[in-house]
């Protein structure tokens, strides 16, 4: 498959691109020279194949050679979930290709303090599930009293905010209190 950047209204080529990676190389490229010239516009460019059309999310996210799992994690029954109540945040330990990265969305994504929804990267799925059962026992959930743990699917905004992570390699640290902005630190 070959792969292009594009112009998303048209679909006219940019540039042929080496790989995925390369192609978002590029289009940050574009969009911080178009910043620079006062005509930047959200979502003006594409990533597309030589059929001049777009390259799914899980496809890229399969290039970044991550997998991704996702749960509900419930309270115990009758009983809210105590880490909804935190605002929600990532974290992502990953180096070079070893993906590590979890997401947790509470209330202030997910509208309910019924469950929190984490969603984890990792190279396997093994490590995904490994991962989850650990953050129940003694990390994100150590301090709750966990009820049903339910995988759900994995949506394509999921999928993009985790791309987004990941290229980025941007951690938002997780606190307990309302913050007045989000403290984002550099790797």
């Amino acid at each position: 498959m070959k792969i292009y950047t594009a112009d998303r209204q048209t679909g006219t080529f940019i540039e042929q691109c080496e790989s995925i990676d390369h192609a978002r190389y590029l289009i940050e490229r574009y969009e911080e020279q178009d910043t620079a010239d006062g005509i930047y516009e959200p979502d003006f460019y594409d990533i597309v194949d030589e059929n001049h059309q777009t390259i799914p999310l899980d496809i890229r996210i399969a290039e970044l050679n991550g997998i991704v799992r996702a749960w509900k994690i419930y309270g115990a029954p009758g009983h809210r979930q105590r880490e909804s109540f935190c605002c929600s945040y990532t974290h992502d330990f990953s180096e070079g290709k070893n993906f590590h990265v979890i997401k947790v969305d509470n209330a202030d994504v997910t509208g309910t303090h019924e469950y929190s929804k984490i969603t984890i990267v990792c190279n396997t799925a093994e490590e995904c599930w490994k991962e989850m059962v650990g953050q129940g026992s003694d990390g994100v959930f150590e301090n709750c009293v966990v009820g049903n743990i339910v995988e759900i699917p994995v949506t394509d905004s999921d999928i993009q905010n985790l791309i987004q992570i990941v290229k980025s390699k941007q951690v938002l640290h997780k606190t307990h209190k309302t913050p007045k902005k989000e403290t984002v630190l550099e790797r």
